[in-house]
Parts: structure tokens; sequence; C-alpha cells
């Protein structure tokens, strides 16, 4: 009488003759000792050591290194003692061979984290900007507006007009001394009246009267005296004896004495007159001769000789005629 197994005896049986529930190990040493093969000769037909033999056979997997290297290792030798590799794939699955995640050993404050990320960043731009930012404004800088400095006499200086500029005119723009077309022209003051013989000999209050009398007369003379040529016109100035300069146009000009002492310099404006008596005038140098005609005595003076391009220089003999400078 026979008697049948179970199904699911039956499929347990099976796979122990397979030998799906042994260890992948176990199954590769029965094999190879079937095969009359030693563990040297397996580890020179596969080119491992023993030692790597050794630890399959004991299911030491993780000595074979990474799951490439051991799945490389594991199917070499199945084929070569005839094991399937399908035993293979199953005792690799069962192998955890996920590596731990690493951990930090030490903490880094998340401020130094931040400093670490973002201080060559800060740096970098900063040093940018400092290298940038001069040779940008050099390069705008004739671009930018700049107001046109002002022009003040420095006759006005002490006078109760100069004290009247209000310090907000002053803040806007700066201020630039200019002697060009201003100057003052030296003129004669008026003798005192001649004492006679008979005023020494009168008394001390006839003396202090006359004295008194005298001084009105002085001051009289100097106040009825030009303060300077330009409030005579051209008519009055060309006297006798009297060199004139009228400017048609600006032009610079240097008027010195036979003893070198300069009698008029600077750049003078257009419709400007000035005279000098010939007696006292040693050198002139006129910038620009097309702008500026010289007569002596109303007398217009042909100066083509002393003139070089537009510069005219020449000098006044004693006989009042133009010379040469130094001739």
């Amino acid at each position: 009488m026979s008697t049948e197994m179970p199904p699911h005896q039956q499929s347990q049986l099976g796979d122990g003759e397979q030998g799906w529930d042994r260890p992948l190990g176990l199954l590769l040493r029965e094999a190879r000792q079937k095969k009359d093969l030693s563990t040297a000769d397996v580890g020179r037909r596969l080119h491992v050591t023993s030692a790597i033999v050794e630890a399959i056979e004991r299911n030491d997997f993780e000595r074979l290194g990474a799951s490439v290297y051991a799945r490389g290792y594991l199917n070499s030798y199945a084929r070569l003692v005839g094991v399937p590799t399908a035993h293979v794939d199953r005792a690799l699955s069962s192998v955890d061979q996920q590596a731990p995640p690493l951990k930090s050993a030490s903490h880094t404050p998340h401020w130094q984290y931040l400093y670490d990320r973002y201080a060559k960043r800060v740096m970098y731009i900063a040093l940018t900007g400092v290298i940038v930012f001069p040779i940008v404004l050099m390069g705008l800088r004739d671009r930018l507006p700049i107001e046109p400095p002002r022009l003040l006499s420095l006759d006005g200086y002490g006078s109760d007009d100069a004290g009247s500029v209000s310090d907000a005119d002053d803040s806007k723009a700066p201020v630039t001394a200019s002697m060009a077309p201003f100057y003052r022209e030296a003129e004669p003051i008026s003798a005192p009246p001649s004492v006679t013989p008979d005023d020494v000999n009168r008394p001390a209050d006839s003396t202090e009267k006359a004295t008194s009398l005298a001084i009105p007369a002085i001051q009289a003379s100097q106040e009825a005296s030009p303060v300077s040529a330009a409030a005579g016109s051209p008519a009055s100035a060309a006297a006798t004896g009297q060199l004139t300069l009228v400017f048609n146009g600006t032009s610079w000009v240097e008027v010195l004495s036979r003893n070198g002492r300069r009698l008029a310099y600077g750049l003078i404006a257009a419709g400007e007159v000035r005279s000098f008596d010939s007696a006292e005038v040693g050198r002139i140098a006129i910038g620009d001769a097309d702008a500026v005609s010289v007569s002596l005595d109303g007398r217009t003076l042909n100066l083509k000789d002393f003139r070089h391009a537009k510069v005219v220089r020449f000098a006044l003999s004693s006989a009042g005629e133009p010379i040469a400078p130094g001739g």
C-alpha cells in the first residue's frame, strides 16, 4: 500500500534536493569535492588566492570586497564546479551590502558655516569695488558739471563793497583772485603852494593860518586829478608826451619804466585805453598786435619791424621813437 505525500511536503523535498535551502558556500564545497579539486586548484584556475576560496566556502562574503567583486568571484566559482548561478543571486540578495551612513564627528556652528561660505564672496566683491570705482570715477570726471570760478578784483578788498558779499554766495563757487585787468596807474600829486620868504618871517599864528589854507588846496588838487587813465577819453589821452594804447580786442600787455619798474601788466579787455608818459616808458610788450593800436602824441606808430607773429616788443628812445629792445 503506497502513501502519497502532501504537495507542500513534495515542494520542500524538491528544494532540499536542489540545495535551495542550503548555504551557497556549502554547495560550492561539495561540488568541488565531487570534482576532486583542492582550494589551491580552484584558486589557480580563478586567479585568486586560496584564502579567497576558503572565505567563499565559509560564506564570508564581506571579505570579497564590494558587491561587484563578490558577484564576479561567486559566479566564476559556481561555473567552475557546475553549480547554477541562480544560487549566487539568492545568496547575494540576502546580504545587505548597503554602507552605513557617514556621521560627522564634530559639530560646526551655523554662524561659522555661513561665514565660511560667504566670507570669500564678500571679500572678492569689496576688492572689485575698490579697484573699479576709482577707474569709473576718473572716466566720468570730465563729464561732471563744474561751476566756473568767479573773478573778484583785488582792488575791492578793504572797501565797504567787498564786505557786502554774502557767505552763501561764497559757498556756491570757488573764488579766484585775478590781477589781469585790474590795476591802478600812479598819478602825480599836485605840489603844495610854494612858501615865500615873507611867509617864513610871519608870526606863528600867520603860519598856522597859511598851513590850514594850504591843506584844503592840496585836497582839492588831489580830488581834481583823475584816478586812472581809463576815465579819460582817447582824445584827451593823446596829449603831448603821451604814449597811448587803445585796445580793440582783448590782449596781454606789459609796460616797464626805464628803471625796470612795472607800470602795467596783465590781460586787458577790449574797449580799454591806457596812457603813459613817454619820458617814463622804457619797454613795451604786446601779446596781440592786431588788437592794440599804439600812438605817440596822437601819431600812430609803425611797429612792423618789431613784430614777431602777433607779439610786439619794442622800447622808446630818449627822443620818443620806437627802437628794438636793448638797442
